[in-house]
């Protein structure tokens, strides 16, 4: 995503919008003193820049801007560990699922160098995840198939859920675009929601990895309440301290690394 894009104003804001989280045109008008055909436009451009995404009632912050190769050069110090966090959770005999993602990405690449583990399964709706288990003999891989998406080379169609519903997971992990205790695990996409809801539905744990930038955020479409998550892996980032207690208090083990 290039900054030279967007005009200054534009920039102003998206920053307001990445601040609030989630908001109205009438909030950014307010408080930027701008008109609403004005702030119109430029959510326009905002959008097509995969910046932001705009609902009925309000716009929100895209999260998950940008390549999949930028998400996983961001944070991945951060990624590193809540990926080797993450792989000390996998056991013998146990049916995961890997969600998309860059986080993910980098557990699934980090786990398929284990090489003492036994009668490990994994389901992945996406196909760069599964490439870190090719030639991996300790490990059984189940593609669920579906729609690919080009971009990321996820699968998130109605084939994938209905194939994601005949499976009993022992683990899912799953990157996360945002959480918070109000409003739980969310993503900017309603089908992913679905193909993540019904991971959730059909899994004995649920482990959500995910960075500090990720804490205290919302997107357009709830996946499920805090209560659904068993463990949350992050990193330490003081800002986050006072959100990361409202979700230890819903039960959600946190694992700070």
């Amino acid at each position: 995503m290039n900054d030279d894009l967007i005009t200054q104003r534009q920039r102003e804001i998206y920053e307001f919008i990445a601040n609030a989280n989630v908001t109205t045109i009438q909030e950014i008008g307010k408080a930027l003193k701008l008109s609403t055909s004005t702030i119109r436009r430029d959510v326009k451009v905002l959008e097509k820049e995969r910046r932001i995404q705009s609902f009925h009632g309000g716009v929100l912050a895209n999260t998950c801007y940008g390549s999949f190769t930028e998400r996983v050069t961001k944070n991945q110090e951060s990624k590193h560990k809540i990926a080797e966090a993450a792989v000390s959770l996998v056991e013998d005999n146990d049916f995961l699922y890997i969600g998309s993602g860059s986080t993910t990405y980098e557990f699934a690449a980090m786990l398929g160098r284990r090489t003492d583990l036994n009668g490990v399964m994994i389901a992945c709706a996406a196909l760069n995840i599964a490439r870190c288990f090719v030639g991996k003999k300790q490990f059984k891989v189940l593609l669920p198939g579906g729609e690919l998406e080009a971009e990321d080379e996820s699968m998130a169609s109605k084939m994938t859920i209905d194939t994601i519903n005949r499976y009993n997971f022992t683990k899912a992990f799953l990157g996360s675009i945002a959480i918070n205790a109000k409003n739980g695990f969310s993503v900017p996409r309603l089908d992913f929601s679905e193909l993540k809801s019904a991971v959730i539905k059909n899994s004995k744990e649920v482990i959500l990895l995910c960075d500090h930038t990720k804490v205290g955020k919302v997107s357009a479409y709830k996946v499920c309440s805090i209560e659904r998550i068993h463990t949350l892996i992050t990193d330490f980032y003081a800002e986050n301290e006072t959100e990361l207690q409202k979700i230890t208090d819903y039960h959600v083990k946190v694992l700070r690394v």
